[in-house]
């Protein structure tokens, strides 16, 4: 659900350009597009621990 088009790239090298097409397409077809589900923003509440170092 969260991989979309938008947010994939395909890369390749040393390969010729119709035939990564001729392979990728059938695997990507289905690939959804649009916009990714929105996480609900975390919350901070804050805090601080600190632990004394040993001093031997």
């Amino acid at each position: 659900e969260n991989y979309t088009a938008e947010r994939m790239v395909l890369a390749a090298s040393g390969v010729d350009h119709e035939e990564l097409l001729t392979i990728a397409e059938p695997l990507l077809c289905d690939v959804r597009s649009g916009a990714p589900l929105e996480e609900p923003r975390s919350i901070y509440v804050g805090g601080d621990i600190r632990y004394p170092a040993d001093s031997q």
